[in-house]
């Protein structure tokens, strides 16, 4: 690839260009060498944010990640390219389109067998919406993600509309807790409507009001965190919002079966909108345990579909 690299509200060192195009020469194995690879860093308060952008006939390959640590940044960006590409590659396959772009050993290349697991974490349904919790094991490990899926089916059991947020998965260090795995068994189906009331009080004092004097009415003091951004029990999680200043721009979907709840909308951290999802489980009429799944939104002039909302 041809990278150029370009700086916004930042000092473009020589050790960050170098940084950028190392990691970023990961992806040389998919192209040629003369396809441009665009890239963007800038920093947006405390956040060090990065574009790629990569141009293919009849399309553009875009990411971005925005983290406190740029070079942190530029390793998940890189990830997220990758899994793009991959997706985008069976999509070629399919139309025929844009090969030219690609080095001939990528579209060759055949996946060998046992190298790719996805497997259903957890599966909550509400109605005809059915939210799946999913782990993707890719390249023989190479690679894996977190996804989080909301389908909507039909009168028929059809599906007719999908939404998704996929994140990095991250393997827990220092006695964190799994962002994904764990137990899963759904109780309490009595309590569901109590429990959908309860979150979404939730998130309109907290998230959205603003009122963390509420914060203990709905939190669990022994709160069990499973983001790595955030220590364990309840004091911690509300810090981080107090910290990170996150809110939520509006909540789109709230699904519930028994003792959890999934809530999927537009959420703001440190002035950066992400779409977001938040799984809750509950006990006893508190949030006791806390999973999330989230992707910095896209640019409008990005989108191919309606968005992530």
């Amino acid at each position: 690839m041809k990278i150029t690299i370009t700086g916004r509200n930042l000092s473009l060192t020589d050790g960050l260009k170098n940084g950028v195009e190392k990691k970023l020469g990961k992806l040389d194995k998919f192209f040629q060498a003369e396809t441009p690879c665009n890239v963007t860093l800038s920093t947006q308060k405390d956040m060090q944010k990065i574009e790629v952008t990569i141009p293919v006939k009849g399309s553009v390959i875009r990411a971005e990640e925005a983290t406190p640590d740029m070079y942190q940044s530029i390793d998940l960006v890189v990830d997220v390219l990758e899994r793009q590409i991959r997706k985008y590659k069976n999509k070629l396959i399919q139309r025929h389109q844009a090969a030219s772009d690609f080095s001939s050993e990528f579209i060759e290349e055949k996946p060998a067998q046992d190298e790719e697991e996805i497997k259903i974490v957890r599966t909550i349904e509400d109605g005809n919406l059915v939210f799946v919790h999913v782990h993707q094991y890719l390249n023989g490990g190479e690679a894996q993600w977190v996804t989080t899926d909301t389908f909507r089916a039909d009168e028929n059991g059809r599906i007719v509309e999908h939404w998704d947020v996929i994140d990095y998965y991250r393997t827990p260090e220092n006695g964190q807790l799994d962002q994904i795995f764990g137990d899963f068994e759904i109780k309490d189906l009595e309590k569901t409507a109590e429990n959908k009331k309860l979150v979404r009080c939730f998130l309109t004092e907290i998230f959205q009001n603003k009122e963390l004097d509420q914060w203990e009415d709905f939190v669990a003091e022994d709160l069990i965190q499973h983001n790595h951004e955030i220590g364990q029990g309840s004091q911690a999680y509300k810090d981080y919002v107090r910290e990170h200043h996150v809110s939520y721009d509006f909540v789109f979907q709230l699904l519930t079966q028994g003792d959890f709840a999934v809530s999927y909308g537009q959420v703001l951290i440190d002035g950066v909108a992400y779409a977001q999802y938040d799984i809750f489980r509950l006990e006893n009429g508190k949030i006791v345990e806390h999973w999330d799944n989230k992707e910095v939104m896209p640019k409008v002039e990005d989108l191919t579909n309606r968005g992530k909302f």
